[in-house]
């Protein structure tokens, strides 16, 4: 028989009893919880009788019946008032706006009629700036999100030694054309003097320019130095983003250069004023071709191929470099003699920002060459028909 063993006996009872006293506070709750509760009636038997207040019945003393319902009828008189004035003054809006919008119409009908290229370039240059905002061509940032050209490889002095050598080229076959025996005399003002000078200044300057910029291409092949069947195509469209914009800053330029009691030449170009008093001479004929199969081609390639590049590889920021590029290519137009007036140098820099951009954005140099010998051409046609 087992000892009996007091110790683990005692141990036993005392965890059995913390067991049970969870238990037992439990039980002991609800007894008590069920006690209040039914001893609740004779603790409190006053507040079953209380009435209970509805501030939101007729138990509140309200105004008198008579009063409200004129009130209510005036209430309702007021706001059917209140619709028909607002109905009328609606109305009196709508036909406001709709004889306005045909007195606009009428005017836009007669400014047109009077001067239709201005509203042909209105027209063009809303249309411009919202193909260009929808497909992100000139939006802010845009330039950034295309991707900027390569160069990086090449040193910016490089570029301005190239630009400065296609210059001097230029210069020097202008030179060449006057010191070679071809009958040149003082102040070379003759047609044939000055279209051999300007073919034999381009042409030399174009040989140069092509040279270095494959030498160029070879040194940074991502530099933009390409053309290709795209090239043309890509032109064709910029010029037609382009062009009314430029027109239209040109004639606003004239606008206001009228209003300050100046007079204005429609035909502002040295080039396009010679063939326009020598439309049947095949010298000017000579002067015209050189201004659109050549000049566009070597001017492209110093100012957006070298110049713009300089600045890019400068200050690291497209706009910028298209910006800062664009003032010598406006001014260039009024050096020399040409008389060039102030509106269109400002049409000009307003076209070169637009070459820039194309080429910013295709990374191709035969885009704005294209867009620059349409432009020239375009010229020229208009030229033909005001010597018509």
């Amino acid at each position: 028989m087992p000892a009996f063993n007091l110790s683990k006996l005692y141990k036993k009872n005392l965890n059995t009893s913390r067991q049970a006293k969870p238990r037992a506070l439990f039980l002991f709750s609800v007894a008590a919880f069920a006690v209040l509760l039914l001893a609740s009636p004779c603790i409190v038997p006053a507040q079953a009788s209380l009435p209970t207040a509805n501030l939101y019945t007729s138990n509140l003393p309200l105004a008198n019946q008579p009063v409200a319902e004129t009130i209510g009828e005036h209430a309702t008189a007021a706001t059917e008032k209140i619709a028909d004035a607002a109905q009328s003054v609606a109305q009196v809006a709508a036909d406001t706006t709709t004889q306005t919008a045909e007195a606009a119409a009428a005017v836009a009908q007669h400014k047109f009629q009077q001067d239709p290229l201005f509203w042909t370039y209105v027209v063009g240059t809303i249309v411009a700036l919202t193909c260009a905002f929808a497909f992100d061509l000139a939006r802010p940032g845009s330039l950034a999100r295309a991707g900027s050209r390569g160069v990086a490889n090449i040193p910016a002095y490089i570029w301005f030694i190239c630009a400065f050598v296609c210059l001097a080229s230029m210069m020097l076959g202008t030179t060449a054309a006057v010191s070679l025996p071809l009958g040149f005399t003082k102040p070379y003002t003759d047609i044939r003097e000055l279209a051999l000078m300007s073919l034999f200044g381009f042409g030399f300057g174009l040989i140069v320019a092509i040279g270095l910029a494959r030498l160029l291409a070879i040194a940074e092949p991502n530099s933009g130095f390409t053309i290709d069947s795209r090239s043309f195509v890509q032109g064709v469209l910029g010029t037609l983003l382009v062009f009314p914009i430029v027109g239209l800053v040109g004639i606003l330029g004239a606008l206001i250069h009228t209003r300050l009691g100046y007079s204005v030449n429609p035909i502002s170009h040295q080039t396009l004023q010679v063939f326009h008093d020598n439309p049947n001479n095949v010298w000017a004929w000579v002067m015209i071709a050189t201004a659109v199969l050549i000049v566009p081609i070597l001017e492209e390639i110093i100012y957006r191929g070298l110049l713009q590049s300089m600045f890019l590889r400068v200050f690291n920021a497209p706009w910028i470099a298209i910006l800062l590029t664009s003032i010598p290519f406006a001014l260039m137009h009024s050096i020399g003699g040409t008389g060039m007036p102030w509106y269109a140098i400002l049409s000009l820099f307003t076209f070169s920002i637009g070459l820039g951009i194309a080429f910013e954005r295709t990374k191709r140099i035969g885009v704005p060459i294209i867009m620059h010998a349409l432009f020239n051409a375009a010229n020229v046609g208009f030229t033909m028909l005001m010597s018509k």
